[in-house]
């Protein structure tokens, strides 16, 4: 566990100061916000909950698709979205507790759990609440998750032996 904490602290270092166009200034008051415990704990619940969201839209959007051609081929029923509607609410659910369980010592209050487990925006919207007040963390957070992500599918995209388009 104390490598991915070292590989969290080292990549959003890397990250802030070599791929952002923040002044010294804000690159140092970045990092010091950065020190804080409860601040690391909460990146690494975004990027985690960032992971998730991006496998359960994946999985979201088959579902989706698979309702779709069985209401062109069927009629339109809402019998045809109901794997829809468990998968959002389990995983709803899910997040959840999760949340509750990797917060231990309860950093977030209710209403950041629930913003955290929401579907596909709630990451967005859970990162907006916690860091409100911290416009430059947040801007810095917001580019490295961009970051992570971009990295991510380019690594599954040569996984699948698949040129990146862009």
């Amino acid at each position: 566990m104390k490598n991915s904490k070292m590989s969290l602290t080292k990549d959003f270092k890397h990250y802030i100061f070599h791929h952002t166009d923040l002044s010294v200034s804000d690159r140092e008051y970045v990092h010091r916000i950065f020190s804080q415990s409860h601040i690391k704990k909460t990146v690494r619940i975004s990027l985690i909950l960032l992971t998730w969201t991006f496998f359960a839209t994946f999985f979201d959007s088959a579902l989706f698709s698979g309702a779709i051609v069985a209401s062109a081929v069927t009629g339109i029923h809402a019998i045809h979205f109901l794997p829809n509607f468990l998968f959002l609410m389990v995983n709803l659910a899910a997040k959840l507790l999760f949340i509750s369980w990797f917060d231990s010592e309860k950093i977030l209050n209710t209403k950041e759990r629930i913003l955290a487990s929401l579907p596909s925006i709630g990451i967005i919207l859970f990162l907006g609440s916690v860091f409100k007040k911290e416009k430059i963390f947040l801007k810095a957070l917001r580019g490295y998750l961009g970051y992570v992500r971009k990295r991510g599918i380019k690594s599954i995209l040569s996984l699948l032996n698949i040129k990146n388009i862009s």
